[in-house]
């Protein structure tokens, strides 16, 4: 049995432009401290047509969470391109319904309150004899079926997108948003997503500044660091976590990275634990921004579960490759 993760707390991107170099589209506004710390959020503005969607490995087998806060309603939708196999819609102070293989199921028996956050997540087995089920705050809404549910829409047997949306001319939130996918169904549960900051440059550092220190640079978005040199490498310092965690799914690197002469360039993130130093796969630049994304759902000095002193000491970092 094997699984792929993603996660984000849309706490990284400065503009909208920047979260559709990272795989999303049709994005909506982005907005400081109306996250559920205080901290960057998705937001679905009083606008129509929002939706945020991010595409994944097709699977037959996914659940997807988030922190969800509505002042009318909002909803997870899980497609395979433009067919939907199921969905959960949560409608602020009304009841929280759900549908999959194309008919509706039912819907919850306490109402989804107005404009609180709340962790919704929804897992599905794509099949014409598979199974659905719904969660908020951890808890199942009381309608999981038999373990034989219809979850297929027509000849498509796996998900391969997933929708964030909210209904139109309203206001929607989205905050610490989890995908799980393969071929098992792995709950994470109410989670959170921090951003780590960087602190310092280490010892190893080869790329060059625009002015002052790269790590400060890297932090503030106002410079950048360069390198030509193949293999060059810079690794940094980051914050410690601020709390101890009941458990740590993963651990991500990610980076917008781009190109400035007509020569063929390459580049990577980096993941170092200890002594162990972990490439992403490397990409071929253009001169327009690319985003790139790591993560590591184990510690790779160790290849068991990430724990609270390896993240401290987790330094991430940039390579070229050609």
């Amino acid at each position: 049995m094997a699984y792929e993760l993603f996660f984000d707390g849309f706490e990284t991107y400065a503009s909208t432009a920047e979260m559709l170099k990272h795989g999303y589209s049709a994005v909506p506004n982005l907005v400081n401290s109306s996250g559920r710390r205080s901290s960057k959020c998705l937001q679905f503005a009083n606008v129509g047509s929002q939706t945020a969607q991010k595409l994944i490995t097709a699977s037959t087998h996914v659940v997807v969470g988030v922190a969800i806060k509505a002042s009318t309603g909002a909803g997870i939708s899980l497609r395979n391109g433009s067919t939907e196999h199921a969905h959960v819609w949560c409608a602020a102070n009304d009841l929280v319904s759900a549908s999959a293989g194309g008919v509706a199921l039912g819907t919850s028996v306490n109402t989804f309150p107005y404009d609180t956050y709340m962790f919704v997540e929804i897992g599905v087995v794509v099949g014409n004899s598979g199974s659905y089920e719904v969660r908020i705050n951890g808890s199942s809404v009381g309608w999981f079926p038999a373990a034989t549910a219809d979850t297929q829409n027509g000849a498509t047997t796996t998900i391969d997108t997933i929708r964030l949306w909210g209904q139109s001319y309203s206001t929607s939130y989205f905050d610490d948003f989890y995908i799980t996918y393969g071929n098992e169904l792995v709950w994470l549960g109410d989670s959170r997503v921090d951003r780590l900051l960087l602190t310092a440059n280490t010892a190893t550092q080869d790329w060059t500044p625009s002015t002052g220190n790269a790590w400060e640079r890297l932090n503030a978005g106002d410079g950048y660091v360069e390198s030509d040199t193949d293999e060059a490498t810079s690794l940094f310092e980051v914050a410690d976590l601020s709390y101890s965690p009941l458990a740590i799914h993963g651990v991500k690197v990610g980076g917008l990275i781009k190109k400035s002469d007509a020569g063929y360039r390459e580049a990577c993130v980096l993941a170092k634990s200890d002594t162990t130093v972990v490439e992403s796969t490397a990409v071929a630049l253009s001169t327009d921004t690319l985003g790139f994304t790591q993560i590591l759902k184990t510690d790779p000095d160790t290849g068991a579960a990430w724990g609270l002193p390896a993240v401290q000491a987790f330094q991430p970092g940039l390579r070229v490759k050609v």
